[in-house]
């Protein structure tokens, strides 16, 4: 079972239970009940809260700023930071392994609806 939480310092903490496995030379995370874990789309999801938290904190004026200082391009920086507007939903089924196996960090970084529910609907996610 995974959790999520935030902590006194603004990072959010995600906690795991893991099964590292190799295949094909490559290293894959499985969380506990064998559901697949993007566990690149979860670290996205949370530099993307990280690096706007430092933009609305003044730490940096702008996502020019905060690229010069990672030294990263800067529309990397603008379009991870645009995943702060994926529906909650959505990012806890990454959290939590059980994300539709079509959709991929590729797929949420371009431009989406503004509607969450929208965003659900395109992505196949059942109306609750």
């Amino acid at each position: 079972m995974s959790k999520y939480s935030l902590m006194k310092n603004g990072n959010i903490k995600i906690t795991l239970k893991v099964k590292l496995t190799r295949q094909s030379g490559r290293t894959r995370i499985f969380d506990a009940q064998e559901k697949k874990i993007d566990i690149r789309t979860v670290a996205a999801f949370a530099k993307a809260r990280r690096w706007q938290q430092w933009i609305d904190e003044g730490v940096f004026s702008s996502t020019l700023e905060l690229a010069k200082h990672l030294g990263m391009d800067s529309s990397y920086i603008a379009r991870t930071i645009r995943l702060n507007n994926v529906s909650p939903r959505i990012v806890r089924s990454f959290i939590n392994g059980t994300a539709p196996s079509g959709l991929s960090l590729t797929k949420l970084i371009q431009p989406l609806p503004a509607s969450w529910e929208d965003q659900e609907k395109m992505f196949g996610y059942p109306m609750v």
